[in-house]
């Protein structure tokens, strides 16, 4: 099959399913398997890394004062709830170190929701004052919490409102609404309102996809990564179905490699998961082997329409700057790119690994698709994808030889 053919329906293929691919949902799972079997067509040698997680399911909310009803959003793992108590507002960490929660429910607005909090329990990275936060709000005895959020491209892509906790560890039931709706909610403050909220949790098994070429015996290799799963409500064509089509084009190019170095090709389960499942697995398991690895490739948002590759490079050596400038620089329509800590490569980085990671660029116009319902496959280009993969291909063989 033509290569760009290919593309566009492994594109297709992964990104069948509107409501997204979180992590062990039915759709995650479908494209857990299509990913095996392109590779192992591929006559790569492939093995699955199972970990125990849960299946979040979210079903219906209500958020009333009176006959007033409110348009807000389930914040994704929130707990269920049935309450009917006072709500009561906080706009900055000094009111919150203040307030006595008492069983009711906080609006929270202003600098406590400029940016998505990061999850409690996330391992590569803490903020201090994101901490601090949501050890008040579990502390001080509120019931639940409800967000009045704006936008914050870096962290939750381009949905607006975004939620400001996305954690299956925060203790409480939570919500978020619009900035222009929060302004709304707030005039109820002091008042009794009604807050439902029904989701559940499902014990459930997930797995990353690890295949492989070349000599396994524990020398050097490359690893080659992209994420397969998605946020909430988002088909996640660009990100990261993308980054998944262009792994399996390059495990066609792959076909009789036998090295060294061993290649390894990671289909990540997690990277849009508050707890990163799939990425801890991994160090689990390769953890004392890092220092194999001679070269981290993350492909996260490649193949924007209208808009160059962009490659950018953390901890490289000296001596390979020219061979990779050489490399991209015979592939059409790629670019350095600008710096970026959002994607899998930071794991390996953090580690004193090489990285390199595609994406698109500009990165802000390729973010302001990610994470919303508008990432469809007319925002992919397939003949992208495929020059991406040649331009891996060439680095590979290049740094193998």
């Amino acid at each position: 099959m033509d290569a760009e053919k290919k593309a566009r329906m492994l594109l297709e293929a992964f990104s069948d399913d509107a409501g997204g691919r979180q992590v062990a949902s039915a759709a995650n799972q479908r494209v857990t398997e299509k990913v095996a079997a392109q590779w192992e067509a591929a006559g790569c040698l492939v093995s699955r890394q199972e970990f125990p997680c849960f299946r979040w399911q979210r079903h219906d909310m209500r958020l009333c004062s009176g006959d007033r009803l409110f348009s807000a959003h389930i914040s994704p793992y929130s707990h269920a709830c049935r309450l009917k108590t006072p709500l009561v507002r906080a706009s900055s960490t000094q009111e919150l170190r203040r307030m006595d929660g008492a069983g009711r429910i906080v609006l929270l607005d202003g600098e406590l929701t400029r940016h998505q909090l990061m999850p409690k329990r996330f391992p590569f990275f803490q903020d201090a004052m994101h901490q601090e936060i949501t050890n008040l709000l579990e502390g001080r005895g509120f019931a639940a919490v409800v967000a009045a959020t704006g936008r914050d491209p870096y962290m939750a892509g381009g949905v607006y409102p975004f939620p400001l906790i996305e954690d299956g560890d925060f203790l409480l039931p939570s919500a978020y609404l619009t900035s222009e709706e929060g302004e709304e909610l707030a005039q109820e403050v002091g008042k009794t309102v009604e807050l439902t909220i029904d989701t559940e949790r499902i014990h459930a098994v997930a797995a990353n996809v690890v295949g492989s070429w070349g000599d396994r015996g524990g020398g050097k290799k490359i690893v080659v990564c992209a994420h397969m799963d998605t946020k909430l409500d988002t088909p996640g064509a660009l990100d990261n179905a993308a980054g998944l089509v262009v792994l399996c084009l390059l495990a066609d190019k792959l076909q009789g490699y036998s090295g060294p170095p061993c290649v390894e090709l990671v289909a990540f389960n997690g990277e849009e998961h508050y707890a990163v499942p799939g990425q801890v697995t991994y160090l689990e398991r390769h953890g004392k082997d890092l220092s194999a690895i001679l070269l981290a490739l993350n492909v996260d948002g490649p193949g924007y329409q209208g808009r160059a590759s962009a490659y950018s490079v953390y901890q490289w050596p000296e001596d390979w700057s020219e061979i990779f400038a050489d490399t991209i620089a015979s592939h059409g329509s790629s670019v350095m790119g600008e710096n970026w800590y959002q994607g899998d490569h930071m794991m390996f980085v953090q580690q004193g690994v090489p990285a390199l990671a595609v994406t698109s660029e500009p990165i802000e116009e390729m973010l302001a698709v990610a994470h919303t319902v508008r990432d469809t496959v007319e925002q992919v280009c397939p003949e992208r994808l495929v020059q991406v993969a040649a331009c891996l291909h060439d680095l590979i063989l290049t740094l193998a030889g």
